[in-house]
């Protein structure tokens, strides 16, 4: 089976989307099970950088013609002709790739695709940028979204927000994957005079980040007056989007925190010396040193290295499909806050997780819940959580369901499990 991805961007640039669908794409295609998987998008600024992470798998990027936040590409549905594909699945929309691929259904009977809309029409994001949106929808998106063999969707919630736009297209509800769990996270975590709380992920307005500084201003002036607490510092890492790194460093400034933006690589030399007390990044009260850090996008090695030496995850989202780096972190046994927009309502069952809500005064308590748990505490939730990502959450099992939907759209085997019909 020759599958086509078709995505608005094959860099970072994609976020979450396109760590999810490389991983997809790499495991799918498979010479032994006759399948071969090449990717369709456009080019950026670190597209040609990106390329190369891809591999195996094949990847066109085309140029764009006018405003970047369309992706017009004519070049794009050329690409998809000459492909020759069997099927086609869509990552991400309201951008250009979806016409494209709603004008290569046109062009021969029987063509198939699948939509994977990545948390794109819940109801925060739809309220986002509605007049963009609501041209997108009326030019190409509906037309796109209707047109689907079947849309992906990566849980419930996300399968419910697609039934609320109004589509009634066949739904496949199958979650996202990580790649293997690392060998013995906790055992090799460094232990600093200062625990590190991490975010990962997008640095955007819909990951509740202006509230978590909110928040964390309340919860170190309570840990400054209890001794019962440890002391932590709040680490943001991501790629910035829309310049908002710089309003949240105004924020910390208007709250009096100190913070500082530094390499990942000189916070991660700096954790390790932290640990050896050969530092002065901290002092013993720590005062004087930053109570939150932002180390910028932290991508391969450097990533998996971070989630080594950090203490606790954090992502008080607004709205999410599925996200990654909740996943990378229950995979790494770290205790994690999340919100139920991150769609993972298996976290909070038997203390998996700690549950916050995207407001204030839930991220604190869940903050000082946090704060007060023994170190024995934090390893049992990490297990937990990373037994579930074990049980749940693999891309083996990801791509196996994958597979049956793709067989049923164009080869006829019976409905997956996986499929809900209206």
């Amino acid at each position: 089976m020759r599958i086509g991805f078709v995505t608005a961007s094959i860099s970072r640039n994609g976020g979450g989307i396109f760590f999810s669908a490389r991983s997809m794409a790499q495991h799918l295609n498979c010479p032994a099970t006759g399948n071969t998987v090449e990717v369709q998008g456009l080019r950026d600024e670190f597209s040609s950088a990106d390329a190369a992470s891809w591999n195996p798998v094949r990847v066109y990027a085309h140029p764009t013609i006018g405003m970047k936040a369309i992706g017009y590409s004519p070049e794009l549905l050329k690409g998809l002709e000459a492909g020759n594909y069997d099927l086609l699945h869509t990552h991400g929309i309201w951008q250009w790739p979806s016409a494209a691929v709603t004008s290569w259904q046109k062009q021969q009977a029987n063509r198939r695709y699948v939509v994977s809309p990545h948390g794109m029409l819940d109801k925060w994001a739809l309220n986002r940028s509605r007049l963009k949106k609501w041209i997108a929808s009326s030019w190409y998106e509906r037309k796109h979204l209707r047109s689907a063999a079947c849309i992906h969707a990566l849980c419930q919630a996300e399968a419910d927000s697609i039934r609320a736009y109004g589509l009634t297209n066949p739904i496949c509800i199958i979650p996202n994957g990580v790649d293997g769990l690392p060998d013995n996270p906790l055992k090799s975590r460094t232990k600093s005079s200062v625990k590190s709380l991490l975010f990962l992920g997008r640095i955007h307005p819909k990951k509740g980040l202006d509230l978590a500084i909110a928040s964390w201003n309340k919860f170190t002036r309570k840990c400054g007056e209890s001794k019962s607490n440890s002391r932590w510092r709040f680490v943001i890492a991501g790629w910035d989007q829309e310049n908002y790194s710089a309003q949240l460093q105004k924020q910390c400034d208007s709250l009096g925190i100190r913070w500082l933006a530094m390499n990942i690589e000189e916070f991660l030399a700096q954790t390790i010396k932290d640990s050896h007390g050969g530092s002065d990044f901290v002092s013993e009260n720590n005062a004087s040193g930053p109570s939150i850090i932002f180390v910028g996008p932290a991508f391969g090695e450097t990533k998996a290295r971070l989630l080594r030496e950090v203490d606790a995850f954090i992502l008080p989202s607004h709205s999410e499909g599925l996200p990654m780096a909740v996943l990378e972190a229950w995979a790494n046994g770290l205790p994690s806050l999340i919100t139920p927009q991150c769609n993972l309502p298996e976290g909070f069952v038997d203390n998996r997780s700690i549950r916050i809500e995207p407001e204030i005064e839930s991220i604190f308590d869940g903050m000082c819940r946090l704060g007060t748990l023994s170190e024995a505490d934090c390893r049992q939730m990490g297990e937990k959580a990373r037994d579930l990502v074990r049980k749940q959450f693999t891309w083996e099992y990801v791509t196996t369901e994958l597979q049956a939907v793709y067989d049923w759209i164009i080869g006829g085997a019976s409905c997956p499990a996986s499929v809900r019909e209206r």
